[in-house]
């Protein structure tokens, strides 16, 4: 399949662009009419509406909104799953106007900026980045491309475009290695990693020390931790920078996992709560300004109390 879609996306590229969209049109019209939305309640982000998507390699990733909170939203879900396999392996995401209200504040600067209409909607141009935002939102996305190692070439487009948004330079001969070094060749990383430690959390992430673990994926880490007493360890040999690196993938979590997903379908709600409770711990061993400390345990909370209703 990998194969199939390279072979496309190499053979259409010089296909004028009416027709090379034509397939993503018709496929997101027949989304529309089985889903029976309205405009303002499903639309696409990231690649097509950011102009970087590629004939055959990009999906239709949609975002739907629904009123109320948690109950409506995986009502809404229940709904439309079934367009899972139109998306062409997209993500779907589903927002509520009880979270947006709530929780839209922990939503990460630059991945906001990948849901244009989100973003100019809920007037998120209006605050400026978080300390370190820009660096977590480039470790997510090259965690969660399976492609670049395998056809770089193709990869361009989208990693100009995540460069653009972080105001960053294009990388001229793009591949794996050259993302890597251009995102952790950061003064916060070299004081105190190694930089073939850190690489192993993206060959084999088990194998990975606890350090990169927390830099890398923190939340992942946590999600699976039964010895919070090691990691506090590990944290006390890490500088405060990177404590508030940390701090900023879990604002990602707390935004990424009110999003009703099929992740955050997966779930029990055990599950969750532990979850958000070793969370809080990991929150509480950090070495940043109580404000920071206090908003992100207030934003745990309120994750917990948007799920209270339902069961899952």
């Amino acid at each position: 399949m990998h194969y199939l879609r390279q072979s496309i996306s190499r053979s259409s590229s010089n296909l004028p662009f009416s027709i090379a969209i034509l397939p993503y049109r018709l496929m997101f019209k027949l989304i529309k009419t089985i889903s029976n939305l309205k405009s303002d309640q499903l639309w696409l982000r990231n690649s097509i509406p950011l102009n970087y998507w590629q004939l055959g390699l990009s999906d239709l990733d949609i975002s739907l909104k629904t009123g109320g909170g948690a109950t409506e939203a995986l009502a809404l879900w229940d709904k439309v799953k079934k367009i899972k396999n139109l998306s062409l392996g997209g993500e779907i995401q589903i927002y509520s106007d009880v979270q947006l209200e709530m929780l839209f504040r922990f939503c990460n600067f630059f991945e906001a900026k990948r849901d244009p209409f989100l973003f100019k909607k809920n007037e998120m141009q209006g605050r400026k980045p978080i300390e370190f935002e820009d660096l977590v939102f480039l470790i997510k996305m090259l965690l969660s491309d399976n492609g670049l190692r395998r056809y770089p070439d193709l990869r361009k487009r989208k990693w100009d475009k995540m460069f653009s948004l972080t105001n960053r330079d294009p990388i001229a001969a793009l591949n794996f290695d050259a993302v890597f070094a251009k995102i952790f060749n950061h003064p916060v990383f070299l004081s105190d990693l190694n930089q073939d430690d850190i690489r192993m959390a993206f060959e084999d992430y088990s194998k990975a020390t606890i350090a990169t673990q927390l830099i890398v994926a923190p939340n992942k880490l946590i999600i699976h931790s039964s010895n919070l007493d090691e990691i506090k360890a590990v944290l006390d040999r890490l500088s405060p920078a990177l404590h508030r690196v940390i701090s900023v993938h879990q604002r990602w979590e707390i935004w990424g996992l009110s999003c009703m997903t099929p992740l955050t379908c997966n779930f029990s709600k055990e599950n969750l709560s532990n979850h958000i409770k070793n969370q809080i711990i990991l929150a509480n061993q950090l070495d940043i300004p109580a404000e920071a400390r206090k908003e992100v345990i207030e934003g745990f909370g309120h994750l917990s109390s948007y799920y209270s209703s339902i069961e899952f």
